[in-house]
């Protein structure tokens, strides 16, 4: 097969071609091109292959392609996938089936993306080998597009009612749609979930089945008013199945629907709406009320007269509210010295050059007589006119009590300047209001700032001050004085003190203004009753020392008692007993367990004495506390340690008798109640004196508890105190017990 000079396209017979063959083959080139589908000859090649051979012209206006690419190459040249793929296998199957094989197929080429109807032929030889496919492409591009472009508007279609259904339902309200004869062609799911009926139930309702009856006849009235006016609205009470009423405002107006009049309309739960109307009647009553019975002045003003005035307002000019209605304020109120400064204000507002205002005037009472008023007022748009709404208060007494006031404070001066005395004059809100020099020094050196009028007091002091200061002075304004005594350290590490009185300060009608701070410099008084005190504090001590000296020579008397006197009976009975075992001999036994009863007495005597009796004469204190120790190992099995370091400071009698004592008693108490294992004592001396620590590994005790506060203790501390000496006590239970005690040497 070929396409020469003679643009023959189909194979003919060997030899010439006679005339009538070139004759018919030219009409098959002519039918083959002025096809309008597309028809193309592929050759089969071994592989196999296909190879393009002939295309007709709708091929070529059909791809945009030219037609030296395509003929002569292989079809996998040509189609792009995934077409290719698509035909390759149908190519396969016509060939296997020996019959013509037809799809649908889409693809992209120069000129565009192509849908056809495609028809591919096998044409087999004598030997049943396929040699040639001839194919056939019906282009029906444009109404596959047809065909979309309908899908795509049917989409649309959908797409826009379904947007349509979405809005009607999402609606905040009910909304509902019918005819003339009130049968509902269309509503929303609210309309069903408020009214309680179901989508069934709803085809067979009318309009006027969701009212009660006594609103039916105004609901019908207002569905007329649609179809003949075109719009309407109504509020009433939406009747669900279950007999629920809510109230609602509805709307409706006239559309044509599917060539029939309809109302189409939404209504809306104004449930909150009545109860905020009912809400604002009630606050309106309330205003209303507290305006009319208000002790504060109320005024409008428009257009420069006076809209409203409540009864207070009037009664402090002695009128009656309506005969100030209508009337100029300016003119009517306002003594003639004040009246422009007045006017200006009133016109300043109402122009909207300013938007608040306050001052005071002098005012004009009815029957001529002059008081003295505040007035607050703003400036607001009300029902579409500038206006001004506002307080006043008649302030002609608290003028008076002004000028009381500034006479009491010229006076106050005079004694201010003229006193040893602090002074600070508050008002209520403890802002200074006067001082005298005096207290500005206190300021100044104790407080380390400058006292300024018309400044908080409370804020001269450290944060640590403030609350009690704030309470007391709380308290002052009840009407209550307060006196106390307050200190200051100074760098120096001495104490100034001062005595703090405060006062209310009332005017004539007992109401307080105000309050007196007054300071007085007691440090010497301080220092000269410190100074007694400490004399009465070691003159107690002496006396404390003196009864324990006393209790120490009574203790002394009675051991050396014992031992001189009752002790030498004792050791004479034992001695009679002695000579009686030799002569009697039935009583033997006896006599020996009396003998061994009174050496019990003389051994307990002995243990007695030596606990009671002290030397008197070239005391060492070491030793004493050293035989302590070793009579507490002799008896004891606990380990102890005792160190006594004093170099070379001197130590009186007195003072080490005490310590012995001391030490003697820690011993006991170790001994008593401690069951511990260990204990140490130590008696060292340092620059401040004595330190002395008797330490054990004992059971220990609650230093807060009634242990702690026994007689031994007490004893020690008394011991410690009256030689100014400190006593300090670390043990729990469980932790042992450490006693430390300083004492000045």
């Amino acid at each position: 097969m070929s396409e020469g000079p003679g643009n023959t396209i189909f194979p003919g017979g060997t030899g010439s071609a006679s005339a009538e063959t070139v004759s018919r083959e030219r009409q098959l080139e002519i039918i083959f091109n002025a096809s309008n589908d597309i028809i193309f000859l592929i050759s089969v090649e071994p592989g196999p292959r296909y190879r393009f051979t002939s295309v007709n012209r709708a091929f070529l206006s059909a791809t945009g392609m030219q037609k030296e690419i395509i003929e002569g190459r292989f079809v996998d040249e040509i189609i792009p996938e995934p077409s290719l793929w698509i035909a390759l296998t149908n190519y396969r199957k016509a060939i296997a089936d020996h019959h013509t094989v037809q799809w649908e197929e889409t693809s992209d080429y120069p000129a565009g993306r192509k849908t056809g109807i495609v028809n591919i032929t096998p044409v087999f030889d004598e030997q049943e080998q396929c040699t040639m496919l001839v194919g056939t492409v019906h282009d029906i591009t444009d109404r596959k597009k047809m065909e979309e472009e309908k899908e795509y508007v049917h989409y649309l279609l959908l797409k826009e009612k379904e947007l349509s259904e979405s809005i009607i339902n999402n609606l905040p309200g009910v909304f509902y749609l019918f005819d003339n004869t009130g049968k509902y062609l269309r509503w929303n799911k609210n309309h069903e979930t408020i009214t309680g009926y179901t989508t069934e139930e709803m085809h067979t309702m009318h309009p006027l089945d969701f009212f009660d009856d006594d609103e039916k006849e105004i609901i019908r009235e207002r569905i007329g008013k649609v179809f003949t006016e075109g719009y309407a609205t109504a509020e009433a009470n939406f009747l669900s199945k279950q007999g629920q009423k809510t109230p609602y405002f509805f709307n409706g107006i006239s559309i044509e629907y599917e060539g029939r009049p309809c109302l189409l309309g939404v209504g809306f739960d104004i449930t909150e709406r009545k109860k905020f109307e009912q809400d604002l009647r009630e606050a309106e009553i309330k205003f209303r009320t507290l305006v009319e019975k208000s002790l504060v002045g109320v005024y409008i003003v428009q257009k420069g007269i006076f809209t409203y005035v409540n009864p207070r307002f009037a009664g402090i000019f002695g009128y009656a509210p309506d005969e100030l209605i209508g009337i100029d304020p300016v003119e009517t109120i306002i003594s003639d010295e004040y009246r422009h400064i007045s006017r200006e204000h009133v016109r300043a507002r109402l122009e909207g050059e300013t938007e608040i205002a306050h001052y005071e005037v002098a005012g004009k009472k009815k029957d001529g007589s002059l008081n003295r008023v505040e007035f607050f007022g703003s400036r607001i748009l009300y029902e579409g006119q500038p206006t001004i709404i506002g307080t006043m208060i008649d302030i002609t007494e608290r003028k008076l009590a002004e000028e009381a006031l500034q006479k009491s404070e010229a006076n106050l001066h005079t004694i201010f300047d003229t006193t040893d005395t602090n002074y600070f004059l508050l008002d209520t809100n403890f802002q200074v209001m006067s001082f005298n020099h005096r207290a500005a020094d206190f300021v100044k050196h104790e407080l380390h700032r400058e006292l300024k009028l018309s400044t908080s007091m409370i804020n001269y002091f450290p944060k640590g001050r403030q609350p009690e200061l704030i309470a007391r002075m709380k308290q002052v304004l009840q009407g209550k004085n307060i006196s106390y005594e307050s200190s200051y350290p100074q760098k120096d590490k001495s104490v100034n003190w001062y005595y703090v009185r405060m006062f209310a300060i009332r005017n004539p009608a007992e109401k307080i203004f105000g309050m007196m701070v007054a300071l007085s410099d007691i440090t010497e008084k301080k220092l000269l009753e410190q100074e007694i005190m400490n004399q009465k504090i070691q003159e107690q001590k002496r006396i404390t020392r003196a009864v324990l000296n006393a209790q120490d020579r009574e203790r002394n008397k009675i051991g050396q008692e014992l031992h001189d006197n009752v002790n030498q009976i004792l050791v004479g009975s034992k001695m009679h007993l002695g000579l009686m075992e030799k002569e009697i001999t039935g009583q033997k036994d006896r006599i020996i367990q009396s003998i061994g009863l009174i050496d019990n007495a003389i051994n307990e005597i002995r243990s007695l004495t030596r606990d009671q009796v002290t030397p008197q004469r070239k005391i060492d204190l070491k030793d004493l506390i050293q035989s302590l120790v070793d009579n507490m190992n002799k008896h004891s099995l606990i380990k102890t340690n005792f160190v006594y370091n004093t170099g070379s400071t001197v130590i009186k009698d007195d003072l080490k008798l005490n310590i012995y004592r001391i030490i003697q008693e820690c011993i006991n108490n170790i001994l008593k109640h401690s069951a511990a294992k260990k204990a140490s004592f130590s008696v060292e001396a340092g620059k401040e004196g004595l330190h002395i620590v008797v330490k054990d590994d004992g059971r220990g005790f609650n230093v807060e508890s009634q242990a702690a506060r026994g007689i031994g203790l007490s004893n020690i501390l008394n011991r410690v105190e009256s030689y100014n000496g400190i006593m300090l006590i670390k043990s729990s239970p469980g932790k042992g017990c450490k006693i430390e005690l300083s004492i000045p040497a």
